[in-house]
């Protein structure tokens, strides 16, 4: 078994998945052939009994953002990004625009020449070459005056480095529900906005 990146794996997570299939009288198998294509696909059926729909109720600080926010999603993964870029697109913010980075040294660059309103961070940017760390961009960014809302992302709890680095929330992978990623930017947006407005009347 091997890890993403190439590092020795156990093979743990196979045998929970095939367990909890099982308790389920379901099925697991999967198909490969890189005659075909690369890759393998894994197959899992689960006859579980239909349930109630849950009752909607749409709240006003749960609707879709309508404003074109600024997002630049930093991830060494592409398949992340594009995953990311496509749910706040459908299910968050369909107006906004998004760029993306694959290292946190690509991400000061771009911080560079353009300003976000909103900055998703991943912890660990191995594979693309990047050696610094969420948790470094986060800091970097803050200390050269970058005031974007900044969302810091990881598999592993560690959110109080990245809220000590200067993150104003921390989506713990897998990400949270898109009315809680709502919630939360609507109520960073708003208190950014407070402060420029304080910001510019002391001028």
């Amino acid at each position: 078994f091997v890890q993403r990146g190439g590092a020795p794996g156990t093979g743990l997570g196979l045998a929970i998945a095939k367990h909890l299939v099982d308790l389920t009288m379901g099925s697991i198998h999967f198909e490969s052939d890189p005659t075909v294509r690369a890759g393998t696909t894994c197959i899992v059926r689960m006859p579980l009994p239909l349930c109630d729909a849950p009752e909607t109720t749409i709240e006003e600080s749960t609707a879709l953002i309508e404003e074109p926010v600024s997002f630049l999603i930093i991830d060494d993964i592409k398949m992340n990004r594009s995953m990311l870029k496509r749910r706040i697109k459908k299910g968050i913010a369909p107006n906004s625009v998004i760029a993306e980075a694959e290292t946190g040294e690509e991400a000061l660059t771009t911080c560079g020449d353009r300003r976000f309103d909103v900055l998703v961070v991943d912890q660990f940017m191995e594979d693309a070459g990047g050696v610094m760390v969420g948790t470094d961009v986060v800091f970097a960014m803050r200390r050269i005056g970058i005031d974007s809302v900044i969302i810091g992302c990881s598999g592993n709890d560690i959110s109080t480095q990245f809220f000590e680095a200067g993150a104003d929330h921390v989506w713990q992978k897998p990400m949270p529900s898109n009315m809680t990623i709502i919630k939360d930017l609507r109520a960073s947006l708003e208190k950014r906005k407070y402060f420029t407005r304080v910001r510019n009347a002391m001028k």
